[in-house]
């Protein structure tokens, strides 16, 4: 528990901190060309990050010896690697010559544009919401109802939602941010509706297509909310407000998951599943309409 919650803290000072870096790399380096490239990066890696992990995991853990060893021995050396190479990356600010004394800060939120923030961070909760409940489901879905205890599969249907979103925001870059956003709204919607219709039927096709289908529209979605916060983050507090998005998004992937494990122990996962679902739902749409208005 304790090594967890110090992943738990290295992966939050990296997210948001790598990601208003790649803003300010790019802006410097090719400060006329399109500035959605850093925040398609940015979420393309996270997304991505998250499902290899599962899916290299899962085939180590099924076919390797010392399961609870080995995957975290290779993801040590490739952040290692990583260190290294993050080493040569130049500065984009400039440090202050003394460095001031740590305080907690509130979230960075620009004033001009508190709505584009929250709307952005709405759907960054909802999309992230959706993510939790499905890797916390899977598992449990395979094993009890169809009986499957391959570790490497339960990290096969994990890579499958997150490649899903990760392909999507890849394939689908072209289209217009608003077009992205409708895409993704749509796909959340249908995906959600299976996933709850496989549980209900107990099949796993069903439970595996809505899966995809939501890792689609989370892509987007996700996408489009950190290229709208990235847009009104003054570069001064860039990597604040960089940090507030992330903090929301990591609360939707696991506050309404303890929510569902919570419910789970009173009523059938069906009932909780279907609540949930709804109430993830209605989120994401309001949170999306709020956004469509912000785009061309």
């Amino acid at each position: 528990m304790v090594a967890r919650f110090l992943n738990g803290l290295g992966i939050g000072l990296l997210t948001a901190t790598a990601t208003a870096h790649l803003v300010e790399l790019r802006a410097v380096s090719h400060p006329h060309k399109n500035s959605s490239i850093p925040s398609l990066v940015a979420t393309v890696v996270n997304m991505g990050g998250l499902a290899l992990g599962p899916l290299v995991s899962g085939a180590l853990a099924q076919f390797v010896a010392l399961p609870l060893v080995v995957p975290y021995a290779v993801f040590l050396v490739l952040l290692v690697a990583s260190f290294l190479l993050v080493a040569l990356v130049p500065e984009t600010v400039t440090r202050p010559e003394t460095v001031p004394a740590y305080r907690p800060q509130k979230l960075a939120v620009v004033p001009t544009h508190r709505g584009t923030f929250f709307s952005a961070a709405a759907g960054a909760f909802g999309a992230f919401a959706i993510l939790g409940m499905f890797t916390s489901l899977a598992p449990v879905f395979l094993a009890k109802d169809l009986h499957e205890n391959s570790k490497f599969v339960a990290g096969l249907v994990t890579f499958a939602v997150f490649g899903a979103g990760t392909l999507a925001q890849v394939a689908l870059s072209g289209l217009k941010p608003r077009t992205q956003l409708v895409l993704g709204l749509v796909s959340i919607t249908a995906g959600l509706a299976a996933v709850t219709a496989g549980v209900f039927l107990i099949s796993a096709p069903a439970f595996l297509a809505g899966g995809v289908l939501a890792g689609v529209g989370i892509g987007l979605v996700f996408r489009t909310a950190i290229q709208m916060a990235a847009q009104v983050a003054p570069p001064a507090i860039r990597g604040g407000v960089m940090a507030s998005i992330f903090l929301i998004a990591y609360a939707g992937l696991t506050v309404p998951v303890l929510g569902l494990g919570v419910a789970l122990q009173f009523v059938s996962g069906q009932l909780a599943l279907s609540v949930f679902a709804t109430v993830i739902l209605v989120v994401s749409l309001w949170s999306g309409v709020k956004m469509a208005r912000k785009l061309n």
